[in-house]
């Protein structure tokens, strides 16, 4: 039995059986996939293209965790799994994805898919299951770069919202004083993570790589996702959407540059606009510099994604 929770306005399904194997292709929102090792940005590429074209950020992580504390068939079946010393397997994990691009916000919006496919096997059952993609962007960083990436690596307890020290830093003190190294990001893990990725990551890549498009990771952020936002937007498939540009809000209106903030009160970051309203009094702020670019904090919600258990949480 399938079960389903109404939440916003969205409807999700639980249940892994279904009788329909192949998403037909009217069904499917425009879909666009980021890959890469551990470490490469994916996560953070994923929700600042999620928020600059108003599409989905379908984190598989996040899906996994909702159906774990939420105990449902799929959070069974992944737990079994996860407490045998294995990880999810590939069809339930492909199965978490179908059920949740079919859903109209993911149809009527569009998606980026976070890190999936992550093997052949994997890609064949999104293959078999006729899910297609608009693009494949692939990112790449030296081995060095992405080592040092995850040593610095770290997780707000409180929102699961993820940080780097040194190229991502929260913007509080408080914040960073509760932050979080992950187990899987100690100096053995992350061999053992970029290890196991390279292994899958060559055969997948001779299978997709002809129709993805490699992305330099390694340089700051902020450049990754221009760059892929400009790909984006010359596929077309989002004329006549407002987008949030460089230097341009989403009505259009000019914005100005971190240059201007001294003149005008208005400084953009990586997170958001920091605003303040010429002639009133400036309250205290905090801008740190992070990378070449502005950072600060703000409150996101994580793969644009509620659950409804005893109430509404965000995973």
């Amino acid at each position: 039995m399938v079960a389903a929770f109404l939440c916003s306005g969205v409807k999700f399904f639980w249940g892994v059986r279904s009788r329909r194997t192949c998403i037909c292709r009217a069904e499917q929102g425009p879909g666009f996939v980021v890959l890469g090792p551990p470490g490469s940005g994916k996560t953070h590429l994923c929700k600042q293209l999620a928020e600059r074209f108003g599409i989905v950020h379908v984190a598989t992580d996040d899906l996994i965790k909702a159906h774990l504390k939420y105990h449902t068939e799929i959070g069974e079946q992944a737990e079994k799994s996860l407490e045998a010393g294995g990880r999810v397997p590939d069809s339930l994990m492909i199965q978490v994805v179908k059920n949740r691009i079919i859903l109209q916000d993911c149809v009527d919006k569009g998606y980026v898919l976070d890190g999936v496919p992550q093997n052949i096997f994997q890609e064949q059952l999104l293959s078999e299951a006729g899910i297609t993609f608009i693009r494949i962007f692939m990112l790449h960083a030296k081995r060095n770069v992405l080592e040092k990436r995850l040593h610095y690596r770290r997780v707000d307890p409180e929102d699961g919202e993820i940080y780097n020290l040194l190229y991502l830093p929260p913007m509080s003190r408080e914040v960073t004083d509760r932050l979080e190294q992950q187990e899987e990001d100690d100096e053995q893990q992350i061999m053992e993570q970029l290890a196991n990725y390279g292994q899958e990551v060559s055969a997948l890549w001779e299978l997709i790589g002809p129709r993805s498009i490699a992305i330099n990771a390694d340089r700051s952020p902020a450049d990754v996702v221009k760059e892929v936002s400009l790909m984006i937007e010359a596929t077309g498939v989002f004329d006549g959407r407002a987008i949030k540009r460089d230097g341009m809000e989403s009505n259009g209106t000019s914005e100005k540059t971190t240059e201007d903030m001294e003149s005008n009160g208005t400084a953009k970051g990586a997170r958001g606009n920091v605003t303040i309203t010429p002639g009133a009094e400036k309250a205290p702020i905090t801008l740190i510099r992070c990378d070449g670019y502005m950072c600060e904090r703000e409150s996101v919600q994580s793969s644009d994604i509620k659950f409804r258990g005893a109430a509404t949480e965000q995973v």
